[in-house]
């Protein structure tokens, strides 16, 4: 069976930004359909989000006079940072009620990331919390800031308060996993105490360090997907916002 599909509807609308599931994809840019070896996904940016998608993983460098994205080593490909944020303009501009989430493992600093942005024209619909409630979906929708940037390198500058430092917001599950039986609800990074849970959701190929497709089919069944949020809720009495997998989509893989 296909995976659940988690996205802000309409019922969503009164919930504060950090009360509401996101489907988020890992490594999201790294997919086949941009031609990448080893790739996490099977689906493009713009597939993801028509999908249903409304976090995304990001891994960016800087390579030459380029921002781009790889994982690992970037003789596995590369894409621009560019064309990723594009297509999420592209979504936000043809769907006025969509919020989304991006998380960046960052290897450039924020005035680049702002940089990027600007290019994409999405400098203007950046959200900015402003006080120590998030604001509802409804909210988000009405000012037409319907993006959330979170980053994993604290350097955002006084004029930068969007740029949000991942792990004072965020806790997550443990992802270095390579065996299905050893996903668990330890944590990683972040205080149990901070408003976003990830459940990343993922296990790891064992010889390349890359993502497993074949343990993907079986723990993004919705079965397993539902039981695995079930134990974060029963365990942490509270329910996870970013639900993160590896080969969302894979119902469309022609293989």
């Amino acid at each position: 069976s296909s995976p659940i599909v988690f996205a802000q509807t309409v019922n969503d609308l009164e919930k504060r930004y950090n009360e509401v599931t996101y489907l988020t994809t890992h490594n999201a840019y790294n997919s086949k359909a941009n031609h990448l070896k080893l790739p996490n996904q099977t689906l493009s940016i713009k597939e993801q989000l028509n999908k249903g998608v409304r976090g995304f993983m990001f891994d960016v460098y800087q390579l030459d006079s380029q921002v781009v994205q790889f994982h690992g080593k970037k003789m596995l490909g590369t894409i621009s940072l560019n064309s990723s944020l594009q297509a999420i303009h592209s979504f936000l501009k043809e769907d006025s009620m969509a919020v989304v989430t991006l998380i960046l493992e960052c290897y450039v600093t924020s005035d680049a990331i702002e940089k990027e942005l600007k290019a994409a024209n999405l400098f203007d619909l950046l959200y900015t919390k402003t006080d120590s409630l998030w604001a509802t979906i409804k909210e988000m929708i009405t000012t037409n800031k319907r993006l959330v940037v979170f980053s994993d390198n604290n350097d955002a500058s006084a004029e930068q308060p969007w740029y949000r430092y991942a792990w004072k917001d965020m806790v997550e599950t443990n992802y270095s996993v390579y065996s299905i039986k050893k996903l668990s609800m330890d944590l990683n990074r972040g205080r149990v105490s901070n408003d976003l849970f990830v459940m990343n959701h993922f296990v790891y190929s064992w010889f390349f360090g890359t993502g497993s497709k074949r343990k993907s089919k079986k723990i993004n069944r919705s079965e397993f997907l539902k039981s695995r949020i079930e134990e974060v809720k029963r365990v942490y009495r509270r329910t996870p916002n970013f639900v993160v997998l590896d080969f969302y989509g894979l119902k469309d893989d022609s293989k």
